[in-house]
């Protein structure tokens, strides 16, 4: 997947985009970003030395999103039989699922969390403190 990103960035001349082929636990991010994006990244989100890793690469009023599946409420008991099969073929746990951004949210702050798709799904977003 690597490769990939690598010929996109060449093909559509980004040049303000980074690639970096590390866990993220230990990724050596230089500088400092302005933004965080966790798509779908389930297994990152709920590990802490991951979070705290690209959360200390982040400058003041960086802006922080974490999208991905979420259990529904019960009522929406269609979406999480959607949500189920995709999570046991993306994810290595299902711990969390029901608040996948609880342990950003424990270093960020309250998170702006809209669900989707019934609730089968979720973006979290906030700004962090900083610059405006």
């Amino acid at each position: 997947m690597i490769e990939k990103a690598r010929e996109r960035v060449v093909q559509n001349q980004w040049g303000n985009v980074m690639l970096l082929c590390s866990p993220v636990e230990t990724a050596d991010i230089p500088g400092l970003a302005n933004a965080a994006l966790f798509h779908f990244t389930h297994d990152i989100l709920r590990r802490p030395a991951a979070v705290d890793n690209v959360m200390r690469s982040l400058e003041p009023g960086a802006r922080v999103v974490a999208s991905g599946l979420t259990w529904a409420r019960a009522w929406a008991t269609p979406a999480n039989l959607l949500v189920l099969p995709a999570a046991l073929r993306s994810v290595t746990s299902l711990e969390g699922l029901h608040e996948p951004w609880s342990r950003l949210a424990e270093r960020t702050g309250p998170l702006d969390v809209e669900t989707i798709l019934l609730g089968a799904a979720h973006i979290a977003s906030r700004r962090l403190a900083g610059r405006a």
